[in-house]
């Protein structure tokens, strides 16, 4: 299994034992005088995607490094595991 997230391929440990997705539903609660109350849907609120892992050996400085300017971008990257995930 790898994990590549852009460019940037995940090997060994620095692979994350789990990606948690999801997240809530968002709602807007409105409380009316007299104790009425008006609740609007307004659609799924994602959780962030999070991990952990880590960069070991001589190339850890230099792997992590890599990864700084795509964090500092704040870009859209596509994050895509080449099997299934374990649950």
């Amino acid at each position: 299994m790898s994990l590549i997230l852009g460019g940037f391929t995940f090997i060994d440990y620095a692979i994350p034992e789990e990606v948690p997705q999801g997240g809530e539903h968002h709602l807007v609660v409105h409380k009316l005088i007299g104790g009425n109350r008006v609740i609007d849907a307004m659609g799924p609120d994602d959780a962030d995607i999070s991990w952990s892992g880590r960069f070991q050996g001589p190339t850890a400085t230099p792997k992590a490094n890599a990864l700084d300017p795509l964090r500092r971008a704040g870009a859209q990257l596509p994050l895509v595991a080449t099997r299934s995930w374990p649950a």
